[in-house]
């Protein structure tokens, strides 16, 4: 547990730096807390989809996609 702990407080301050004003430092660990959190919900939906495949590529598509969208905010910030 005090691995997950250290690893999710090592990612939330990524972007973040001894220079910056604490309102922004607030900032930028939620706009990371809510892109690792969207990002995993997003990739636990596809295995509920796989069953209906054929006529949910589209959707499976997206939920590829886009977490990986959200998950650019870390490296962007960084």
């Amino acid at each position: 547990m005090k691995f997950l702990k250290q690893i999710w407080i090592k990612t939330l301050n990524i972007g973040v730096t001894n220079d910056l004003h604490e309102k922004d430092a607030k900032f930028i660990r939620l706009t990371n807390a809510i892109a690792i959190i969207v990002g995993i919900w997003l990739f636990s939906i596809i295995p509920s989809l796989l069953p209906y495949y054929p006529s949910s590529q589209y959707i499976i598509y997206n939920s590829i996609f886009f977490p990986v969208i959200w998950l650019l905010v870390l490296y962007l910030s960084a």
